[in-house]
């Protein structure tokens, strides 16, 4: 290998790289950055610094009317999403009863009711319900959708969210590189999720495979895919 090839695969993603991105981080509303530095403080799982950065800038870019979020956990994420588009209505979905009530909290404390709905129950079986009602058009198609919930039902998720979505629609995917593990089992260290690493690795190679989505999966956060949807 030449120095040249040695320079061009050299890795910068390092903790220097990411401490620097977030001192660049800017928030959008202070009353969201509280809410964030309290989530961080007490090591509640919201969407990284960086990943929110790409998110809003993408969301500015598309400026979607409808929103799909399938994964509410306490509702940061799709606080985000309103606060960038004040006129935007968002459908997230959210399994656990503890997490949905979080969620539910937040969007009165944010004043987002007229705009969030959130469905509690299985994701699975609440986006089939959404599909009929996109298909049946008694709801608009998806303009943007994220996807932050079980790393296993990622394909199964996929599959549905194609029937509700429109060409010039982005998917983006959270966590897809699950701290290394979807590259390399050895970063499974305790062998414990082999099924989730199988699954993520066989959804990565099918929507990089497709020919009517361009798909880029960026090393942001713990790993983001973002798949443009085009015509079929």
């Amino acid at each position: 290998m030449t120095e040249k090839d040695s320079y061009s695969k050299r890795n910068i993603i390092n903790d220097d790289v990411v401490d620097y991105m977030d001192r660049k981080f800017r928030p959008i509303d202070q009353k969201l950055w509280r809410m964030r530095l309290d989530s961080e403080n007490k090591y509640v799982p919201i969407m990284q610094r960086d990943v929110e950065s790409l998110m809003i800038t993408y969301l500015n870019a598309l400026k979607p009317e409808d929103i799909l979020e399938i994964g509410t956990a306490i509702g940061y994420s799709l606080t985000v999403m309103a606060k960038t588009l004040p006129e935007s209505k968002i459908v997230s979905l959210e399994k656990d009863f503890l997490m949905y009530k979080k969620a539910m909290e937040t969007v009165e404390k944010f004043g987002l009711s007229d705009r969030v709905e959130i469905i509690r129950g299985d994701a699975k079986k609440s986006l089939l319900s959404l599909r009929e009602e996109v298909l049946s058009s008694k709801r608009n198609p998806f303009g943007f959708v994220f996807i932050d919930a079980s790393k296993s039902h990622y394909r199964e998720f996929w599959d549905i969210v194609m029937e509700m979505v429109k060409p010039g629609s982005i998917i983006m995917c959270d966590n897809v590189l699950m701290r290394g593990m979807t590259i390399d089992d050895s970063y499974d260290i305790y062998n414990k999720h082999k099924t989730n690493i199988r699954k993520m690795r066989a959804f990565l190679d099918h929507i990089t495979g497709l020919r009517y989505v361009d798909t880029a999966i960026l090393p942001v956060g713990d790993g983001v895919s973002v798949s443009y949807i085009k015509e079929r």
